[in-house]
């Protein structure tokens, strides 16, 4: 299997089940050229992770796994679409900006003399 590395925006993150926190999709933005001309195209993934993760909408990160493709199809406005889908196994990450500031967490006081 091919190693890959991929900068995604998080468009969803599993929430059920034993998926929770483990199946992430988003966008990849790149750039081709078609007649000369710079384009701009998205290619959308799904990642697997191992465990649960604090991944979350709208985030930027960064996974690096094996992939994965296969055919498959894409309904828009009534017309179906055959599509390739792309997927990362056994992906690791790097959260590269957050959507939404996550709260740090507490900060727990170490003393000589425990407060019990």
């Amino acid at each position: 299997m091919a190693k890959v590395k991929v900068q995604i925006a998080v468009s969803s993150v599993a929430q059920n089940g034993d998926y929770r926190g483990r199946v992430i999709n988003g966008w990849e933005t790149f750039s081709i050229k078609i007649k000369g001309e710079p384009v701009t195209k998205k290619r959308q993934w799904t990642m697997w992770l191992e465990l649960p993760s604090d991944i979350a909408k709208d985030d930027v990160v960064e996974f690096t796994g094996e992939l994965g493709t296969k055919s498959g199809t894409f309904d828009k406005d009534g017309q179906t679409f055959n599509v390739v889908e792309h997927f990362i196994n056994d992906a690791s990450f790097t959260i590269i900006s957050r959507g939404i500031p996550v709260a740090p967490k507490p900060v727990t006081e170490l003393t000589e003399n425990p407060p019990f």
